[in-house]
């Protein structure tokens, strides 16, 4: 069954589909993921990724087993829809398991422990952990945005398939999901949309919800789609009055699964209510269309019909705002090269790029990387670990924006997992998976002397399949060969069989030993027998001391094997064995180990408003202690992953300061907190108009700064902080005990938000343009020019202006509107009037620093350009004559006219959607924040009717929110 655009279009045809909703947009799984993906190249230059998490603990839960998982690392996150439906908002997340070790040792009490299995994962072997997720949409107050996000604290059913049993996959997928909700809440946060809800007119959203639908026939027997569907976003738009609540379990998929070069055409798709049609400019229709989409991606419209609702087929595209590395995320062998690339959406090629290398776990081990890209891993893999997380970053524009990729340096050209298991031979496959950095396909075979069977399953995977028996052999060392075909690399794994009882107890049971580095001693316990020792695999053992030295170089086997036998004679003999993992020589490289200064400084005025979105920079500095003199180890300084874990702390309760999400510009209007930390600046000044000191620069290797930013909506006393980070085994640290005592901590306050009465606004107007064909200036009896009595059209401009008192001008940097953008008074109500004045807006935002503004055009509602046309009106042009808003200026502009025939809402015949005058004739609200970020709620509209020539002037009065900032509560003028 097909679901092509004509399909579809026969689905929607004569009837509305938008159920009660102003309109629905709907994004397939490539889009979302792509955008996923994208997210997740931002995050590795500002370190809000996922930490990796190590845990320790019982698959079994009877203490018969301890499973190990070190240093786990996620890769982007990615949906699938296979159990979605259209009754909630529930998808499938999967996280591919990137980097980590892993061991699983036997420790039941009744026996000795043994190794089962050991491994190294990388990316492509197939490890994933998946979870069911509610796609959570979060409504900012003022910021006037809605964020759709991954929630992990409701997500259900958690599984990881490290290991192929059901119960112990939902086990580690529990205890993993664990560790992750344990993570700060900006580390968790993935947003998959951001609507923005500011905007004003009849297509503007007041609010929405999410869905998630399969696509059709996913789930039919052979289907090679099962996992693809879409997210839909159904969205209340102001023009479209009521309040949508239906999910129908009939609604129909939008996205169409037409193709073209075996690519399929759409995967995005907009629906606005019939209704709305007449209502939408085409400049609207772009701005819904591109509502969830970032700011770097752009609605590609492809096709439209009209069914009887609008109906837009199209694909999320990038835009030349959007940068990519390539690759985004790789595995190097170390000591080898890797070629880095940026480009823009349209596929040209980035200049003007600055690259930098930095390892996130030691950044003495970070490479190199040249101007153009080419990035140079180090020569050995430090001392310790087998792989080498770094980030590589291209920043651009000047230097204000960068965009990242990850890459691991790996210690083998092939990662296979296991690396080593053991079997008894009772039947039980093991699986394997292998990753190359050379990317080819891979070939497995058995290493003579054979035992089993070995055959491939799946990318990049293989089933060994032990034998029954392995004759006269006690223990075996299989060894696994794995090719890669296109470059000729290969890496060895090991199956230990054993066919006989080994109730010996060897220490250590498992051991990873360097390569042409000192001898490593084995033992058991004291049984006054004839012990003897003997090995599988490369290396030398004393045959009666146990004491193991490893080879030089690897010819053959990374695992060996030491084999101990107790003679009790009669044949009665006691074996164990001990399981060492060969590894080559690497740089031993030691961490810091002490702390020389944890300090912070304000880097401006310890003082802001409290109104959550002014900010106080500050400057925190971590140096560590230095090597000892003559010392060939470098000073080493806190790594990347150690300093993203730095928070702030509230001296007196020692509370953790929350850290605002990505896209939030500061506390939201209402909300509870009192204050918050970001790690980048926003757009509104400093207290008194200050400029935060550029960041120091460090004096050694040893010293990382953070600047970090402060916002209050405390009105008490002043507030102390602290700071604190977890180092790599987990300790804390914080600058109460390291720093100097004026700089431990950092005490900021408060400033009150200033009152305000109607005096401090400034009404001024501007004759920007008048018709003297139809009238002409006359002069009152002082000799003033008289602008309105004989001049019948005529454009004036108003600005809008704020002067505190203390007589400072002030400007603006935030506007919203709520409901009409538009106002709209006739000079009298009789049903023959044409004289007849109406209101649009420009607004000039300010910022700081000062940012360049694309050109101001003034805005009209849309129901006044529907009343234009309803009356045969001309419509209003946007273009602004004369006197455009200056930055931090807003300007209402008052357009007279003497033929802009009548209306009385009695004529609509009952259709809301004429209802002109209902919607226009109220002030309109304006809501605004300054420079400094204080809120201003102001109305501005005609005279009252009573006045005469009402409609030649505007008003200003304030009002104060009560609720909500969508209107959804009520205001009360003041």
């Amino acid at each position: 069954m097909t679901n092509s655009v004509g399909d579809i279009l026969h689905e929607l045809k004569g009837k509305s589909s938008t159920f009660g909703w102003g309109a629905v947009a709907v994004f397939n799984r490539s889009t979302l993921n792509h955008m996923l993906e994208d997210q997740f190249a931002k995050r590795l230059g500002d370190a809000r990724l996922l930490s990796p998490v190590s845990i320790e603990f019982d698959p079994t839960n009877l203490g018969h087993m301890r499973m190990e998982l070190d240093s786990i690392q996620f890769g982007p996150p990615q949906l699938s829809f296979q159990s979605s439906a259209i009754s909630s908002s529930m998808a499938t997340l999967r996280f591919e398991i990137v980097a980590g070790d892993y061991a699983t040792t036997n420790t039941h009490v009744e026996t000795p422990d043994r190794l089962l299995s050991s491994g190294r994962l990388a990316e492509g072997m197939g490890f994933t952990l998946e979870m069911e997720i509610d796609l959570n949409p979060i409504v900012g107050e003022i910021s006037g945005s809605g964020v759709v996000s991954i929630d992990f604290h409701n997500a259900e059913n958690p599984r990881c398939n490290l290991v192929p049993e059901s119960p112990t996959q939902r086990r580690i997928g529990a205890l993993l999901l664990a560790e992750i909700q344990k993570q700060p809440a900006f580390r968790q946060s993935w947003q998959l949309g951001l609507l923005d809800l500011s905007t004003s007119g009849p297509l503007s959203p007041t609010h929405f919800a999410i869905r998630t639908q399969a696509m059709p026939n996913s789930n039919s027997v052979g289907s090679t789609q099962d996992e693809e569907g879409a997210v839909i976003f159904f969205i209340a738009l102001k023009g479209l009055r009521g309040t949508a609540t239906s999910f129908p379990s009939t609604f129909p998929h939008l996205i169409p699964d037409d193709e073209r070069n075996g690519k399929q055409l759409y995967s995005a798709t907009l629906l606005l209510d019939e209704q709305l049609i007449n209502l939408a400019t085409e400049s609207e229709l772009d701005a819904l269309k591109s509502l969830v989409l970032p700011r770097d991606h752009a609605f590609d419209e492809g096709e439209r019909h009209t069914p009887y609702d609008l109906i837009i087929f199209g694909n999320a595209k990038p835009n030349n705002e959007y940068v990519k590395i390539q690759p985004p995320l790789a595995s190097i062998k170390n000591a080898t090269t890797k070629q880095f690339t940026a480009h823009r959406g349209d596929g040209s090629e980035l200049s003007g790029i600055t690259w930098d290398a930095r390892c996130i776990t030691m950044p003495t081990a970070s490479g190199s990387i040249s101007a153009t890209g080419r990035y140079q891993a180090v020569d050995k893999t430090v001392f310790g670990t087998n792989v080498l997380p770094t980030v590589i970053s291209a920043h651009y524009d000047n230097g204000t924006k960068s965009k990242s990729a990850l890459i691991f340096a790996r210690f083998e050209k092939i990662t296979v997992a296991p690396i080593v298991a053991t079997s008894e031979m009772d039947g039980t496959p093991i699986i394997f998976a292998a990753s190359s950095v050379g990317g080819g396909a891979l070939n497995w075979r058995l290493i003579s002397p054979s035992y089993g069977t070995l055959v491939p399953v799946g990318k990049n995977q293989a089933m060994y399949v032990p034998p029954a028996n392995i004759g006269q052999e006690s223990i075996v060392n299989q060894r696994i060969e794995v090719r890669d075909v296109s470059t000729g690399d290969t890496v060895e794994a090991s199956v230990i069989l054993v066919g006989t009882e080994t109730h010996l107890k060897v220490n250590p049971p498992h051991i990873t030993s360097v390569l042409g580095r000192g001898a490593v001693p084995l033992s058991v316990g004291s049984f006054g027998q004839k012990v003897t020792w003997h090995l599988l695999g490369d290396g030398e053992i004393d045959k009666d001391a146990g004491v193991f030295s490893p080879p030089l170089t690897l010819s053959t086997s990374a695992v060996s094997v030491a084999v101990c036998e107790v003679d009790f004679g009669a044949g009665a003999v006691l074996r164990g064995f001990s399981v060492i993992e060969l590894a080559d020589r690497q740089q031993e490289i030691k961490g810091w180990e002490g702390l020389q200064e944890f300090s912070i400084t304000a880097m401006g005025p310890a003082r802001s408003y409290v109104n959550g979105m002014q900010q106080i920079p500050i400057e925190i500095k971590i140096e560590t202690t230095a090597p000892a003199p003559g010392s060939a180890q470098p000073h080493m300084p806190i790594s990347d992953l150690e300093l993203s874990s730095l928070r702030l702390v509230e001296k007196t309760g020692n509370t953790l300061v929350p850290v605002l999400a990505e896209h939030e510009e500061g506390i939201e209007w209402g909300a509870t907190t009192q204050w918050a930390v970001h790690d980048r600046p926003n757009r509104f000044r400093l207290t008194g108009g200050f400029t935060a000191t550029d960041s120091s620069t460090p004096q050694n290797a040893g010293t990382r700064y953070r600047r970090y930013y402060i916002h209050l909506a405390h009105r008490g006393d002043a507030v102390e902080f602290y700071a604190q980070f977890h180092d790599k085994y987990g300790s804390v640290w914080n600058s109460l005990e390291h720093g100097p005592q004026d700089k431990s901590t950092i005490q900021v306050s408060g400033i009150s938000i200033p009152t305000r009465s109607k005096s401090n606004y400034k009404l001024a107007r501007n004759r920007v343009w008048h018709n003297l064909a139809t009238g002409r200036v006359e002069f009152d009896d002082f000799g003033n020019e008289d602008d309105f009595s004989s001049i019948q059209e005529s454009i004036d401009h108003w600005s809008v202006n704020y002067v505190s008192d203390d007589f400072k001008s002030i400007g603006f940097s935030t506007l919203r509107i709520l409901d009409n953008s538009s106002t709209i008074q006739w000079e009298s109500d009789l049903d023959d009037e044409t004289y007849c004045s109406y209101t649009g807006y420009a607004f000039s935002p300010i910022s700081h620093p000062p940012k360049p503004q694309p050109p101001v055009n003034l805005h009209f509602d849309g129901y006044l350009r529907a009343l234009a046309r309803a009356v045969s009106h001309p419509q209003p042009s946007d273009e602004i004559i004369a006197h455009p808003p200056a930055p931090g200026e807003l300007v209402v502009s008052v357009h007279r006219t003497h033929e802009f025939s009548h209306w009385r809402d009695s004529m609509a015949a009952g259709n809301d959607q004429r209802k002109f005058r209902e919607r226009l004739e109220s002030p309109v609200t304006y809501m605004l924040r300054d420079e400094d970020g204080n809120l201003h709620s102001v109305d501005i509209g005609f005279l009252v009717k009573s006045a005469e020539d009402s409609r030649n002037s505007l008003q200003i009065d304030l009002i104060a929110a009560r609720k909500n900032y969508y209107g959804l509560g009520s205001f009360e003028r003041i």
